[in-house]
């Protein structure tokens, strides 16, 4: 009976082992700044765009964001916390759809192998120039001031 109590008492106690504890990667992990702006193409917000903002110096942290349907985001380097690393960036804009009317409807035959093995491997359709894609053409830069910015603003073109 003595071993059923102490497994119990067990079973209580190691759950909350870890809990008052400072979590030693966020407290160890570079500073981050607020860093904020918006993604336009042809004059029109993006939404649901993806943000990313490479550092230009090897030894960096990347910074991401999904734009809003005001085309605006807000950098992570650190998910869920919110703000990147103070350093120049080289950025890349990604903005696909799938763009194949097939996959708008369920087929009447759902286990139909055919449409299982497309729906598994669907292309995705660039809605911007794919010169975006790609943060050596994109030649989109950016540089996060120590104090950080609000003012990051990319107006896409053709």
């Amino acid at each position: 009976m003595t071993s059923l109590r102490f497994l119990s008492l067990a079973m209580l106690i190691i759950p909350l082992a870890g809990c008052g504890q400072v979590d030693s990667w966020k407290a160890n992990r570079p500073a981050t700044v607020s860093a904020q702006g918006i993604v336009t193409y042809r004059g029109s917000p993006i939404e649901k765009a993806m943000v990313i903002f490479q550092p230009k110096e090897t030894t960096g942290v990347a910074a991401s964001a999904v734009t809003d349907a005001k085309g605006e985001f807000t950098l992570r380097s650190f998910p869920p916390d919110s703000g990147a690393i103070p350093g120049s960036y080289a950025v890349t804009i990604i903005k696909t759809d799938f763009d194949d009317p097939k996959y708008d409807t369920m087929p009447v035959n759902n286990n139909d192998p055919d449409y299982m093995k497309e729906a598994a491997d669907p292309t995705p359709v660039s809605l911007i120039p794919i010169r975006y894609n790609d943060p050596a053409q994109s030649g989109l830069t950016a540089d996060i001031p120590q104090e950080g910015t609000t003012a990051l603003r990319f107006d896409l073109v053709d």
